[in-house]
Parts: C-alpha cells; structure tokens; sequence
C-alpha cells in the first residue's frame, strides 16, 4: 500500500523521554491525535521532522528537514503537528481520483488490465497497486545510483501508440536528482529498454538503457516544470516515436529512431526511478499511472 502525505488539526504531545540530534525513533506521551499511518509534519522547538511510521505512541523520523538543524530535545518538549511547504507540495503531488466508470483505466491488446497482468523488472523492493482507475508504483529510494523499476507487459502488433498519464507523487520533491516515471519499450531478449521519463522542474528526457541500472545515452531532453505529464509512445512498424504533452492534444515530439536501430520492442510498460532523494523526502516515492491506453 503506498503511503501518502496526512494532515490533522490540533494533534499535539509532548516527548515521553529526551532525544538526541541523531536520533531517528521518539516517543510521544500520547500518539491518539496524530495520524495513524502515512506521512506527516511534526515541530520540537525549531525542528521539524518528518514522520514516516506510527507504532502506538513511538514516530521513526527523519531529522532536520525542509531547512531546519536537526538538535537534541528535552523529556516534556512539546511535539505538534504542522503544515509545511513540502507537505502541502506532496498533497497536490497526490493522485487525482477519477471515477471509476470513467476511460482511465489500464488498456493494452484491447482490454483492461491489472498488475497481476504485468511482469516486474529489477523490482527488488519496489511495489504496485491497483486503484480501478490506474496503477502506482512505488519505489525505494536507491542511493545515488540509477535503478528504473518497472512494469512491462507484451506489446500490441505494430502500427501501435501507447500513452500515459503520469503523475509524480509524494517522495518525487522537486529537483529530486533523477527521481522520474515514465513509460517505454523493452527488448526482452537483451534486456535494453528505451523510455521517456520526466523530473519535476527539469526535464522530460528519451533514455537509452542497456540495462535498468545502465545508461547508455540520453537521446533528447527538454525542460520541464510539471508535476504531471501525458507522454506518448508509438511504434509504427518503422521507427519508435516519443512525445509528451501537458493536456493530452498537443504533443510535442521529442525523439524518432528506426524500431531497430537501438532494441527490438517486444514489451511496453511504466517505470519509476528513485534516485538519491535526500533526506527531506521519502525514502519511497511513488508514481501514479491513471491512464496507460493504447490507440
């Protein structure tokens, strides 16, 4: 289940025992007015903190975050929730809920599919769920290092187009290093993938893979200052195409090469990276798909 950003009015406590600046559990007298699950914002003194789980009256923490120093606190300092710049910025990040009679669900060979219909690549700890509207994934933070996660499944015959409506959910902050989602095509015999991913207030980018963990080449960026995106791709029997679009009618092209130069598409399907997110994020992030349809 992914985790979202929570908000809660009046939720307040106070340290049940001292803390030191490195410390990354507390407890709180009484955890009954915070949330309960999820993420949240809570102040001691000049620091806030990020919660990232509750069990029963102890928070695991993430110290010093949105610019403040992390510090040594006292038995009895008081411990409240607030509201941040970060926090109300994950809310919007958050899925948009379409209803569930509507198109946006899963469609790939002419029919709604679900994750059990998908095969992961390099999943490791990564994570996906059904919502009748869409697929999330979600994704550990991997340290510095390139590591794409995805969900493939075959590919219609060719003249085909695949597009997506992608959007960047809590843990994908604003110039996260390379924490992007995407969507794109891979060749199952050599394992090389070509996707077109985007980064809140960076770029949207067609990247050549050798592997999930391998760049080869990025073939083409623009920039980029949305949160979510619909990006296309299309295989039409004699090159692979790649555009993005901010409202699904006006596509701008990004990329175009002959289906064969590169790989092979015999699978398509979306992909998340999350890669070096800091600490004033999640150490998870997560990606919402509430479009993935063929045309």
């Amino acid at each position: 289940m992914v985790k979202r950003e929570q908000l809660v009015n009046n939720a307040s406590s106070t340290l049940n025992g001292a803390i030191t600046d490195v410390a990354t559990t507390l407890d709180v007298t009484s955890a009954t007015s915070f949330p309960a699950d999820g993420f949240f914002r809570i102040i001691i003194n000049n620091e806030i903190m990020r919660v990232t789980a509750v069990s029963t009256n102890t928070f695991t923490v993430e110290r010093g975050v949105e610019g403040t120093t992390a510090a040594a606190h006292s038995d009895t300092d008081a411990v409240t929730a607030i509201v941040t710049a970060a926090s109300i910025k994950n809310i919007i990040r958050e899925p948009i809920p379409f209803r569930t009679d509507t198109p946006h669900k899963i469609w790939v060979n002419g029919a709604v599919k679900t994750v059990s219909d998908f095969t992961w690549v390099n999943q490791g700890t990564a994570a996906a769920t059904d919502d009748g509207t869409g697929i999330s994934l979600e994704a550990p933070d991997n340290a510095a290092a390139i590591g794409f996660r995805g969900l493939f499944i075959t590919a219609p015959t060719p003249p085909y187009v695949i597009k997506a409506f992608c959007l960047h959910g809590p843990g994908m902050e604003e110039g996260s290093d390379g924490s992007s989602i995407g969507i794109g095509f891979r060749d199952n015999t050599s394992g090389e993938l070509m996707i077109i991913d985007f980064r809140v207030g960076t770029n949207v980018r067609v990247a050549k893979m050798d592997s999930p963990t391998t760049l080869n080449t990025s073939a083409a960026t623009i920039d980029n200052a949305h949160e979510r995106l619909w990006l296309r791709i299309e295989d039409n029997n004699t090159n692979l195409i790649f555009s993005a679009s901010s409202d699904d009618d006006t596509y701008v092209e990004l990329f175009s090469e002959a289906r064969t130069t590169f790989l092979t598409p015999d699978e398509v399907g979306l992909v998340i990276n999350a890669y070096n997110v800091g600490a004033d994020v999640a150490t998870t992030c997560f990606a919402h798909f509430t479009a993935f349809v063929e045309e």
